[in-house]
């Protein structure tokens, strides 16, 4: 197998000769054959066949001569092929030329390779009509809305209506390799997500939509689902908000949402952080255009949302999505806006975003804000309609980090300690907790757990302004207390 996969062919002759199975595969059923035709060692492949090597399907169902077509050996597809081998048969033979010929869609699409879709789908059809009397059919699927409704070609006719049409020689090779391979194959993927990437580029947004979605369906069948899946949405999505004024289709961005909402539940203990800023970055992308969807759309986003909210998701050093959208310095590779994002913080709050949860250094939203180091002119407004939403919406102004400070202490420029200040309005709650710490009660026993994590929210006091009403207040209390 090993000889046979790195194209030592001294080796496999050698072992050859001494006897070894040539037939044992390994746990996909993968043979030496098959090894060697993926990886187009030709003369490797001539060498276990005169030595009796048997051809079988691998786990996934492909042969040797599959294997080879999709991986665009010519050379060994040819030697496959050969009439006077016989060692597949002639639907064999038709096939393997099919899957030739949709393999060329799969890479670099230019003239050469489409005349070579062509080339081979007319070589196929040719084969299965070499005997007129009895012409080799093709059971043709149905039509599907994904490939445009396409019926694949049946007749060398039809197939030449196509020809110069690459659109429909895309969707042809889109059908026929669904033929073959099977509905749900693995191997449907890169060519629905290359074409697809081709139709982004030529900005055919719904053909594109049409093949990602096919390509999100089979890999999720397959257990193969991945990052990059939805983040590649989240660009489109973005590009065409700032070059097409917000104008996405609404079920295409709905379906993205809810596949990676369900991946992040089945992900349990493996890291999350990745996947939180895809839909950090989808949250902020439809947070701009709520605006333009119907009532119905906006009901139905925020009933996602706050699903979504409600498993109270976290990176690896504790960051909620809340946090990631106030934070400057969260990442964004893939879209144009900027952090942080008063749109999509408002999309998170109202939708039950916890405004008071803390990161793994105690930090809430609101401190991560305040460390903001580019409160300018031209976003203050921005920063001071999050820090307004946080407040309004019980977001504690008071709560101090591990290293004991308020979101006021954690102002890094003028400007953000203008914002907090304006905002600043302590509750009678806030410092009542305040004084309890002050005084070091012994609250534990006295108090409901909500009550007791609200206070040791208040646990460490800096820089406090109103010190001298505190303490009269804390006397007051400690009055009431011990006679309590």
């Amino acid at each position: 197998m090993i000889s046979s996969y790195k194209g030592h062919l001294e080796v496999t002759d050698y072992l050859c000769k001494m006897g070894c199975d040539l037939n044992r595969s390994n746990y996909q059923a993968v043979t030496a054959l098959h090894a060697a035709a993926a990886e187009n060692h030709l003369l490797i492949v001539q060498c276990l066949t005169k030595n009796g090597a048997i051809i079988n399907k691998n786990s996934k169902g492909l042969t040797p001569l599959s294997e080879a077509a999709m991986n665009l050996n010519l050379s060994i597809v040819d030697y496959f092929t050969d009439d006077t081998l016989n060692l597949f048969s002639q639907l064999q033979c038709i096939e393997a030329f099919e899957l030739l010929a949709t393999s060329y869609a799969g890479y670099f699409v230019d003239n050469s390779n489409i005349e070579k879709i062509y080339e081979y789908l007319l070589k196929a059809m040719q084969l299965r009509y070499s005997d007129p009397n009895k012409p080799i059919l093709k059971i043709v699927l149905p039509p599907s809305e994904m490939y445009e409704n396409h019926i694949e070609c049946n007749t060398l006719e039809e197939l030449k209506l196509i020809q110069f049409n690459v659109d429909s020689l895309f969707m042809e090779t889109f059908v026929v390799r669904e033929r073959i391979l099977g509905s749900q194959h693995e191997a449907l993927i890169p060519n629905l997500l290359y074409i697809g990437a081709v139709y982004a580029d030529q900005k055919k947004f719904d053909r594109c939509f049409s093949l990602w979605l096919r390509a999100l369906d089979v890999k999720k069948s397959n257990s193969e689902l991945k990052i990059d899946d939805f983040l590649r949405f989240a660009g489109v999505f973005d590009e065409m908000y700032h070059e097409d004024g917000g104008d996405f289709p609404f079920n295409v961005y709905m379906v993205v949402l809810r596949n990676i909402i369900q991946e992040l539940i089945s992900m349990k203990y493996k890291s999350k952080s990745f996947n939180l800023l895809t839909v950090l970055y989808l949250i902020v992308i439809i947070a701009k255009v709520m605006i333009l969807k119907t009532t119905n759309e906006k009901i139905e986003i925020c009933n996602l949302i706050y699903h979504l909210n409600s498993y109270n998701f976290k990176t690896d050093n504790g960051s909620t999505l809340l946090h990631l959208c106030v934070n400057e310095n969260t990442p964004v590779n893939t879209i144009h806006f900027k952090f942080p994002c008063s749109f999509g913080a408002k999309l998170l709050i109202d939708n039950g975003a916890d405004v008071n949860a803390v990161d793994r250094v105690g930090n809430t939203p609101l401190h991560i804000i305040a460390r903001s180091d580019e409160c300018t002119n031209e976003n203050r407004n921005e920063m001071l309609t999050i820090v307004s939403d946080l407040i309004h919406n019980d977001a504690h102004i008071d709560t101090v980090n591990d290293d004991g400070q308020t979101p006021l202490d954690c102002a890094q420029v003028e400007q953000m300690r203008l914002i907090l200040r304006s905002q600043t309005k302590l509750s009678l709650k806030c410092i009542t907790a305040r004084t309890v710490i002050m005084l070091d009660l012994n609250y534990s026993k006295h108090l409901s757990k909500a009550l007791i994590d609200f206070v040791k929210l208040h646990s460490i006091v800096n820089n406090i302004k109103n010190f001298r009403f505190l303490l009269i207040l804390s006397n007051v209390l400690k009055y009431f207390w011990d006679g309590y």
